[in-house]
C-alpha cells in the first residue's frame, strides 16, 4: 500500500524483543517502547501439547503425574514455559533437551520418546498438522496469550491461572509476545501524521481480500493487530515493576530441566 508519506523506513522485529530488554537489558541496547509501532501481522496463543496416548490430557493430570516434555535448549519457550508452570502452578513437567527442531520433538511425540512440547504456536500448528488436530492426535492443555484463541474456548488461558499480583505480572509479561506476532516499527520520533497513514495502510493491507484469501489458501488466518495496541504492549512489557522481574529471574534460575538428550 502506498501510505503517501514519502519515504520512510520500517522493520521487523523479533516478538519477543521486549521481554528481552526486560530480563537481558545488556543485551538490547534500545528501549521497544519509543520505537513507533506500526502493527503487528499475526496475533495468536502459544499451546502446550501432549500426545493422545501419554495419559496426560489436562493440566491437572501434570499436576498428578511426571510429563516428559522434548525442548530444544534451556532458554527457548518450550522448556521455559514448563519450568514456570512447574514452580508456580505445581505441575510435574520433565524436560529433555537436546531436540534440533519442533518438527523433530513432534516425531519424539508421535513415537513416544516423549510426551509433549511447551511451546507452539496454534495459527501455525494448524497448517502444519491439521490432520493431527483433526484426528485428536493430540491433547493441548493450556494456552498463552493476552486473550483465548476462538478456537479453544475451553482450554484454560495461563493469564487466568494466577495466585497472586506477581504472578499475574509474571503470566502476564510471558505472554505478551504472542499478541505482537510479525510486529512491524518505524524509527522513534516519526511525526504524527506520517505514524497515522503508516497505520491506516497496515491496516487496510491487513484487510485485503486478496491477501485474506491467499492467507487462507494456505491456512494462516490473518489476526493483526493495530498499531496503537502493539505500542501499548510494548510499553506495558518494559514497565513491567522490577521486583515482578525479579522474582521471575529467580524462578528460571531455580527451575532447571532435569535431563538432556541428544538428536
Amino acid at each position: 500500500k502506498d501510505s503517501g508519506v514519502g519515504l520512510v523506513f520500517w522493520d521487523t522485529f523479533n516478538q519477543s524483543m521486549g521481554q528481552r530488554q526486560v530480563l537481558e537489558p545488556q543485551s538490547v541496547q534500545f528501549d521497544v517502547s519509543k520505537f513507533d509501532w506500526i502493527g503487528a501481522m499475526a496475533s495468536s496463543v502459544s499451546v502446550f501439547i501432549t500426545w493422545h496416548t501419554s495419559g496426560t490430557a489436562t493440566l491437572d493430570d501434570a499436576k498428578k503425574k511426571v510429563t516428559v516434555m522434548g525442548a530444544l535448549s534451556g532458554d527457548g519457550g518450550n522448556a521455559v514455559y514448563p519450568m514456570l508452570l512447574n514452580k508456580f502452578l505445581g505441575t510435574k513437567f520433565k524436560i529433555v533437551l537436546g531436540y534440533k527442531g519442533g518438527n523433530t520433538i513432534q516425531l519424539a511425540m508421535e513415537q513416544g520418546e516423549v510426551d509433549g512440547r511447551g511451546s507452539v504456536i496454534w495459527s501455525g500448528f494448524k497448517a502444519g498438522w491439521p490432520q493431527w488436530i483433526a484426528e485428536k492426535k493430540v491433547n493441548v492443555l493450556i494456552q498463552l496469550g493476552l486473550a483465548k484463541d476462538p478456537d479453544l474456548p475451553d482450554v484454560p488461558l495461563l493469564l487466568d491461572l494466577a495466585k497472586d499480583p506477581t504472578q499475574a505480572a509474571i503470566f502476564r509479561l510471558i505472554s505478551t509476545d504472542t499478541a505482537t506476532g510479525i510486529p512491524v516499527a518505524a524509527p522513534p520520533g516519526l511525526p504524527a501524521d506520517r505514524l497515522a497513514a503508516l497505520r491506516k495502510a497496515f491496516a487496510e493491507t491487513m484487510s485485503d481480500p486478496k491477501l485474506l484469501d491467499e492467507a487462507a489458501k494456505r491456512n494462516l488466518p490473518v489476526r493483526a493487530s493495530s498499531g496503537d495496541d502493539v505500542q501499548k504492549i510494548m510499553t506495558s512489557i518494559v514497565s513491567t515493576p522490577k521486583d515482578v522481574v525479579a522474582v521471575l529471574k529467580q524462578a528460571l534460575a531455580e527451575a532447571k530441566p532435569d535431563s538432556k538428550a541428544a538428536h
